[in-house]
């Protein structure tokens, strides 16, 4: 997944900021927060002249911008998918898709040298005191 890794800071270089909401703002991509139940987080819409990041608005300020990135990922690597309509009538593999849009999320929101800055924290201590899920520095640092 280097390239997505490699996307991803290029992103960050190019637009001077690895926040995701203000990338999507830049790409012009609008963000909708909204009810969306107890088992979507968010999704990635593309329609003919409007792209589209829907967020579920019970979220709390951390995982928003975790999902506004992981779905940025998704309009980068997959914004004229169908995946629904891949998922429903092909073999293709969303588990790829899925994969490559978190691997996107934790490049462009876990700084680098995160390790190297805190040598003696545990993974728990430095997700804690960056405010980062576990998950995506395991992402990030390929644990």
């Amino acid at each position: 997944m280097n390239y997505v890794r490699t996307a991803a800071q290029r992103m960050i270089k190019k637009y001077n900021t690895n926040d995701p909401f203000e990338i999507a703002e830049l790409l012009k991509i609008k963000i909708m927060y909204e009810y969306l139940g107890d088992h979507i987080r968010g999704f990635y819409q593309a329609c003919p002249k409007v792209r589209i990041i829907h967020i579920n608005i019970e979220l709390d300020d951390i995982n928003r911008r975790i999902v506004c990135a992981h779905e940025l990922g998704h309009s980068v690597f997959h914004g004229k998918l169908n995946t629904i309509f891949l998922q429903k009538h092909t073999f293709c593999d969303k588990n790829k898709f899925e994969r490559e849009a978190n691997t996107f999320a934790a490049e462009l929101l876990v700084p680098n040298g995160l390790f190297f800055e805190n040598p003696d924290y545990t993974l728990d201590q430095i997700a804690a005191l960056h405010n980062i899920p576990v998950g995506l520095l395991k992402i990030k640092y390929k644990m």
